[in-house]
């Protein structure tokens, strides 16, 4: 026997909702973008991908925030302290992929 679902409020299911636009817009910016960009120029297909598994997580922490197991808030506490912990500055990515060099970022 299962237990019931708890209820969600309107705050928690926002939130969820938005990490799901957010994964469908990580799937487009990350691996479909790139690969057209690719294709245009015939170049390899998978040469700009940056492979990761973020869109994955961000539909699971959806799902978790929406049906409430009780993992749910140690897998937000940890997702975000891998994601604070693993992403370098925007600039300094910026940096490299536009000038195709890595260094200090530029404009600063």
């Amino acid at each position: 026997m299962s237990l019931p679902a708890p209820k969600s409020n309107a705050w928690i299911s926002f939130l969820a909702h938005l990490l799901f636009i957010l994964a469908a817009w990580t799937l487009f910016i990350k691996y479909l973008f790139p690969v057209g960009y690719a294709l245009a120029y015939d170049e390899p297909w998978a040469r700009y991908i940056y492979w990761d598994l973020w869109p994955l997580a961000h539909v699971w922490l959806g799902w978790a925030l929406l049906k409430q197991p009780r993992y749910t808030r140690a897998l937000a506490v940890g997702m975000s302290v891998l994601k604070s912990s693993s992403s370098p500055p925007c600039s300094c990515v910026f940096s490299t992929t536009l000038s195709g060099r890595s260094g200090a970022p530029t404009g600063l």
